[in-house]
């Protein structure tokens, strides 16, 4: 004979729940659900409204890999996850359990990844609004190594100037040495700063040579890519 429950509860929900009350051999054997802290001697289950609590059961699987139900969340629920039951036995909400390492860093992978290709979005984006067409990207770095070139031609011009100094002075220098002259400290100095400068000259024509390389091979890229972008 079935225990008497409280009138506050559905049937409908406690009859399916009744068998798995019987005992855990019972429930065991039949296969169903043990219902924790439960027995035939709870005849009334102390619950509050669906107003006041709408979770009526927990639904989750225990260590030994039995479904288990009871009005609580024990802590290793949390390990494997748990669903949250109304007084008619439906599933009111699902919680799963906490990722795994590799879930964790498939996650980040997605997550990083979804990044970049919003980013490569807007930089398309950009890219769009910025030139009409690919050759307008060849003209802009034709132009763009023009500049360099002029830029280059100015800095060799004054290189020469300064060797053409430094030449002098050393002339100078030389020529008080043949004489039996001391050398004045003044030559040696500024012949030193000229040598000074020349390096410098020579280390900024340089650096320019390596940015009309990267210019060449960035303009070549976004060329490639707006014809890409306008096939679509």
């Amino acid at each position: 004979m079935k225990p008497s429950f409280s009138g506050r509860v559905k049937p409908s929900f406690l009859d399916r729940v009744y068998t798995s009350v019987m005992g855990s051999s019972a429930s065991l054997a039949l296969g169903l659900p043990i219902v924790a802290g439960m027995s035939l001697s709870v005849v009334s289950l102390e619950v509050r409204s669906n107003e006041e609590l709408p979770v009526f059961m927990y639904r989750y699987t225990d260590q030994k890999g039995r479904s288990v139900v009871s009005q609580q969340v024990p802590p290793e629920a949390y390990v494997h996850g748990y669903e949250a039951l109304g007084e008619d036995g439906n599933v009111l909400y699902k919680v799963d359990p906490p990722p795994t390492d590799e879930e964790r860093a498939e996650y980040e992978r997605e997550k990083k990844y979804k990044k970049r290709a919003e980013e490569l979005k807007l930089q398309d984006q950009a890219l769009l609004k910025t030139y009409s067409s690919p050759d307008d990207a060849v003209r802009t770095k034709e132009r763009k190594l023009q500049q360099l070139n002029v830029t280059i031609e100015i800095t060799e011009a004054k290189i020469n100037q300064s060797r053409l100094q430094y030449e002098h002075l050393l002339n100078q220098a030389a020529d008080l040495e043949k004489r039996g002259r001391d050398i004045d400290a003044g030559i040696l100095a500024n012949m030193d700063s000229l040598e000074a400068q020349i390096q410098d000259l020579e280390g900024f024509i340089d650096n320019k040579n390596k940015e009309k390389q990267r210019i060449i091979e960035d303009y070549d890229l976004l060329a490639e890519r707006l014809k890409k972008l306008m096939a679509q």
